[in-house]
């Protein structure tokens, strides 16, 4: 059955009847009753059916610059969840304005700091019951470009082969990826929203049909890199089971070839006194107050974008 019977929707919903049209389905959750589609027309090329729950909120952003929080529960329970629509890009170095670069999907996808969004695509007809292997893909484009959204990395096809297959969101360049002091401070709050993200696949995939004891991550250039940063990273430990690496590593050293390493928080946070010079803020406090410093304006304020070791997040470089 594609959707949740109608007395499973009013027990959701505390008696309120919410009804379920043929292209809809239903999943109950803690977070309240998500909507997704079963008929997207985006998805359906795919070898078999296929569904699909978008632009799903897996953490807030509390202010510019700092490590985001879970979504919370409390209050959520009751909440009737639109599942298909992506989330926004987290901000970037194109912006749109014919800026993608051939990329035409750059020039029409909204851009946001609240931009921590996950898709999940599974095999149609999945129920809780089915505890599908999960494949979590993170994304690449040098730590500032793209998305969860972007057409190449669509999980439709790869859903089709009885796997359910999760794409996220990390906040990028200057948002995700700037020293706030010497010691690296939130100079890895991308890595960090992967984190948050697989916390957030552990804790509801079951409710759509997954297993949080099979986890794979997967990714391409950084999002190879970043697969192995959440390798050695013991706040991910337990979140995932197996990592296949697609061309970027993370190990450091004089002379690597293409290694796409961290650099020390003395070195990232002499990056962001240069930025605060180029941009007229006195201070990272500044710089953070969004009605001075408007998203649109700074997000390519840094060329060369580096993970910046954050021992809150990762307590030394991989080696």
């Amino acid at each position: 059955m594609r959707a949740l019977h109608p007395l499973a929707v009013l027990a959701a919903i505390n008696g309120h009847i919410t009804p379920i049209k043929a292209n809809q389905v239903a999943v109950d959750t803690p977070l309240g009753l998500i909507l997704g589609s079963n008929s997207d027309s985006r998805f359906l090329n795919a070898a078999t059916g296929v569904e699909s729950f978008l632009g799903l909120k897996y953490a807030t952003v509390p202010r510019r610059f700092a490590k985001s929080k879970l979504v919370p529960e409390e209050g959520n329970i009751d909440a009737i969840i639109d599942a298909t629509e992506f989330g926004p890009y987290c901000w970037q170095m194109f912006q749109g304005g014919g800026e993608g670069g051939g990329i035409p999907y750059y020039d029409y996808q909204e851009q946001s700091e609240e931009c921590l969004y996950l898709n999940i695509w599974r095999p149609e007809g999945t129920s809780p019951a089915s505890k599908l292997p999960v494949m979590v893909y993170i994304h690449g484009g040098g730590w500032g470009l793209m998305g969860s959204a972007d057409p190449p990395l669509w999980g439709h096809h790869l859903a089709g082969r009885s796997v359910m297959v999760i794409s996220i969101n990390y906040r990028l360049g200057i948002f995700g990826f700037l020293a706030t002091d010497e010691y690296g401070s939130n100079g890895m709050n991308g890595i960090d929203d992967q984190v948050n993200a697989l916390k957030w696949i552990t804790r509801y995939v079951k409710y759509f049909g997954g297993d949080p004891s099979r986890v794979t991550i997967f990714g391409q250039e950084v999002g190879s890199a970043s697969v192995c940063y959440l390798s050695v990273n013991p706040s991910a430990f337990g979140l995932f089971q197996r990592g296949i690496m697609q061309s970027g590593e993370c190990i450091v050293g004089d002379d690597r070839p293409d290694s796409i390493g961290l650099i020390s928080g003395r070195e990232g946070y002499d990056i962001t006194l240069d930025v605060l010079n180029d941009l007229g803020a006195n201070s990272i406090t500044h710089l953070a107050k969004r009605g001075q410093f408007p998203a649109h304006e700074i997000a390519t304020a840094l060329d060369v974008i580096y993970p910046v070791l954050d021992p809150s997040v990762l307590a030394d470089f991989p080696s």
